[in-house]
């Protein structure tokens, strides 16, 4: 007979089954026991204007609310209780007698699977339980795809192209509420310009033309992570044809916007931060090992980039890395932008309120009539470019009417055109 101590803790059929409840609770509610709301699209007003008058009632500042709401919720939250709930709704599905299912139980069990490996013996659970990589309920999952679609059917990453379809093949099984296929309800429609997949370019007998950095992305993804220090080729350059030839740079990120991928880097001999288009830099690249910095670094770089992008306008970052940090310390001031849009597109101009963190939308009328608004926004002179082509695209309906630089500017574009115009109605 054996020992009492050689007898496995869960001989007894209720501590086994509880155990296996334990786990499929896991598995089909990844993430329970975190006390974060449940997943929906956006609060509704109800909800907004509740909580827009308990928030006023406070006469304490909104950080402190949080930190006092965060305080109360840890401490009438317990995470194992809604994992108890779960299995017993589970166990009366199945019609499995529960009768132990104390949390002194639970936590029993949970110390089984970090033993035997199911749930990760140094991780912890604060934001609820999950096994493995499972951590997606079916909700999370549906959007979660439907961006990978985007990314692998529009903008064209052969990564989540590949891991995209294979998601899918092993999701066959699974059941949605609208059927056995995904309805699509969500897509990011910015479809790429360029190549992005070998396999096409070698089909469509543009190899040679068309290989570019992209085509390298994972070991660039690689050198990113790593802090690695990169020789490239630059082969084009529209806007600064003599900027081409060889180039040393710490990779940062990728990026995508509008029409194609980018790639966010620093000149590691200056310091500039700079984004380029990632289809005019040659495949070939060296690595300088001795060059290499930490992550930390590269992190802290990847902020100051992105705080650049929020003051200026879409992803041109200047050309000097002085007015870089004048910027980022705030020693630079950025300019006051104004332009008039008429009242044909006034409508499309006030409906944006998040375009630029400065703005400021003022609507005009005589007599009752809306007769145009003034759009002010508050930008540095590095940007002037890409907001000018911006407000192009307005033709006839915008006139900027400061800074005096960029309104002389503007006013050339527009003669400019005309010139053209007229010489071409002249010739035909």
């Amino acid at each position: 007979m054996a020992s009492q101590d050689q007898k496995h803790a869960y001989r007894d059929r209720t501590a086994f089954e509880r155990l296996l409840l334990l786990i499929a609770v896991l598995l089909k509610h990844p993430g329970i026991g975190s006390n974060e709301p449940e997943l929906s699209g956006g609060a509704d007003l109800k909800s907004l204007k509740s909580l827009k008058s308990v928030s006023g009632q406070s006469s304490l500042p909104k950080q402190q609310q949080a930190k006092q709401f965060s305080k109360q919720s840890a401490k009438h939250h317990d995470a194992l209780m809604p994992v108890a709930n779960k299995m017993q709704e589970l166990a009366t599905q199945l019609h499995i007698d529960l009768p132990n299912c104390s949390i002194a139980a639970l936590r029993k069990d949970l110390r089984t699977l970090r033993q035997y490996g199911i749930l990760a013996a140094d991780q912890k659970f604060r934001w609820g339980y999950y096994l493995g990589t499972g951590v997606l309920q079916q909700e999370e999952l549906k959007i979660a795809l439907q961006t990978f679609y985007s990314l692998a059917e529009y903008q064209k990453d052969p990564k989540i192209s590949e891991i995209y379809q294979r998601l899918r093949r092993r999701l066959q099984a699974q059941k949605w509420e609208e059927g056995k296929e995904l309805y699509h309800s969500r897509v990011l429609f910015n479809r790429v310009i360029t190549h992005t997949k070998t396999e096409e370019t070698i089909e469509q007998g543009v190899f040679s033309k068309n290989l570019n950095l992209y085509h390298q992305i994972d070991r660039v993804e690689r050198a990113i992570r790593q802090g690695e220090c990169l020789r490239l080729t630059r082969h084009s350059n529209p806007y600064q044809t003599d900027q081409v030839g060889d180039l040393e740079i710490y990779p940062l990120q990728f990026i995508y916007y509008n029409i194609a991928w980018y790639l966010l880097f620093e000149h590691s001999d200056s310091g500039l931060l700079a984004i380029e288009r990632v289809d005019r830099f040659a495949d070939q690249f060296q690595v300088i090992a001795a060059q290499s910095r930490s992550l930390t670094i590269q992190r802290q770089r990847l902020k100051s980039a992105h705080k650049l992008l929020d003051l200026g306008w879409d992803l041109h970052l200047g050309n000097s890395k002085k007015e870089q940090e004048d910027e980022l310390s705030g020693k630079l001031k950025p300019i006051k932008v104004t332009v008039r849009f008429s009242a044909q597109v006034a409508p499309f101009i006030s409906e944006g309120d998040l375009r630029h963190p400065s703005q400021q939308v003022k609507e005009v009328k005589e007599n009752g009539i809306l007769t145009y608004v003034e759009y002010t926004v508050y930008l540095p002179r590095r940007s002037y470019g890409e907001f000018r082509r911006w407000v192009h695209r307005f033709m006839a309906d915008a006139i900027i009417v400061e800074p005096t630089e960029l309104a002389t500017q503007h006013f050339k574009d527009a003669q400019a055109l005309y010139k053209k115009l007229a010489a071409l109605k002249e010739n035909t």
